[in-house]
């Protein structure tokens, strides 16, 4: 992007890991909050927060019950696992100023990604692989077609946007149901 920040997209489960391949990051600020729901990682949060690392962040753990939207001030981006309880975390990041990636599709309603009906906006589903639609947008991570994400199916998260400013980038199955889709900085969201 023109302010040199593009966005990571990473799929995993707490269970299992595989084949999604990751943006590579050149942002400002090398700096990663990472919000986990126990700061004792499990295999998962493990993997992500190496994989960080690797890319060349600095990651700063913060257990959801604890975080506060100020520790995300000068960070380059801000993970949120889906290990997190979204009531611990609420609307903390809704007005971040910095990049803001969540697994926890509970959130997404606070994130203003989605409305608020749980299975109907955002939720889970059962599966092992996303349909990328739109291959030349940056999340889709030069990929394109049916990617196989496990080996196996396993709980996958999901959000449904009608929003025109959200890019919508893979799904799963058939139904509106996006595993990847974002919004650029400044787009309108979808609650405002």
């Amino acid at each position: 992007t023109a302010d040199g920040i593009d966005v990571v997209q990473l799929v995993y489960s707490n269970s299992d890991i595989f084949k999604w391949q990751l943006v590579e990051v050149s942002c400002c600020d090398q700096d990663a909050l990472f919000v986990v729901g126990n700061t004792t990682l499990d295999a998962g949060d493990t993997w992500v927060k190496t994989r960080l690392e690797t890319l060349g962040f600095t990651v700063t753990l913060r257990d959801d019950d604890a975080v506060v939207a100020g520790d995300g001030s000068g960070k380059g981006v801000v993970v949120i696992s889906s290990t997190c309880n979204s009531a611990s975390i609420g609307a903390e990041f809704t007005n971040s100023n910095v990049p803001v990636v969540s697994w926890e599709s509970v959130l997404f309603d606070d994130l203003k990604m989605t409305y608020g009906v749980d299975g109907t906006d955002f939720g889970g589903a059962t599966g092992n692989s996303v349909t990328i639609f739109d291959a030349s947008h940056p999340l889709a991570a030069g990929l394109s077609g049916t990617v196989q994400v496990y080996s196996a199916s396993n709980a996958m998260r999901w959000g449904w946007t009608t929003n025109s400013s959200a890019a919508k980038v893979a799904k799963l199955g058939t139904a509106n149901r996006y595993g990847v889709f974002g919004y650029e900085k400044g787009a309108f969201m979808q609650e405002g």
